[in-house]
């Protein structure tokens, strides 16, 4: 695994832990950080990599760039939020 995503995930929870000031975190408080860290890595990604989704993070040429499409389908399956569901684009 990636070191460096490993210490930004566990900061992640350290920081979220300080911010709600309890020092008692269930490991669904952490799971939960560790699916938005997720979430904000792939839509990051989504941005950098394609210039047709920079501005709003969606690429609506999801019929066209297959890497697209499958990075939105999972971040529609981790926060299921419909701006990123394509199953209805292309049939």
């Amino acid at each position: 695994m990636n070191k460096v995503y490993i210490d930004q995930v566990a900061r992640r929870i350290i920081d979220h832990k300080y911010n709600t000031k309890t020092y008692y975190q269930s490991d669904i408080d952490q799971a939960t950080v560790a699916v938005s860290w997720t979430i904000a890595y792939l839509d990051k990604n989504l941005r950098r990599q394609c210039l047709n989704s920079a501005g709003s993070g969606i690429c609506d040429l999801v019929w066209k760039h297959e890497d697209c499409r499958a990075i939105m389908d999972m971040l529609f399956d981790l926060t299921q939020d419909e701006k990123y569901q394509t199953n209805d684009w292309v049939f």
